[in-house]
């Protein structure tokens, strides 16, 4: 059997969440924190599903550290931790960084929320 063939039928094999696997680089919390334009820390107050497996959670801001982020900031991330989705929880106090979009809802994925949020 060839090398090649050897591969492509491990490639096939593979289930498709290990193929899209998510990786992170180490991070701090401060490297995290400087590489972003905003960082806060704030309470879940809802969460919902949007299209393109997608989740939506509206945050009440209670501390700023960076940037200028409102009283209340949508946050998106994907639903799917093999595409770096982070799921949050209605009730609980997270940190977050990143860049708003032009709509002013920011995206986060796993990498820099396990960096502000380590589990304990």
């Amino acid at each position: 059997m060839s090398a090649r063939f050897f591969l492509a039928a491990i490639a096939f094999a593979m289930p498709l969440d290990a193929a899209l696997a998510c990786s992170c680089s180490p991070a701090t919390p401060a490297e995290t924190v400087a590489a972003s334009p905003v960082a806060f820390t704030g309470m879940v107050q809802s969460v919902r599903s949007a299209p393109g497996s997608q989740q939506v959670a509206t945050v009440r801001v209670t501390e700023r550290q960076k940037g200028n982020v409102p009283e209340t900031i949508e946050v998106t991330t994907s639903t799917q931790s093999s595409l770096c989705g982070y799921p949050m929880k209605s009730g609980r106090s997270y940190r977050f960084a990143g860049k708003p979009d032009a709509n002013g809802q920011l995206k986060v994925g796993l990498c820099e929320m396990f960096s502000l949020n380590p589990p304990k």
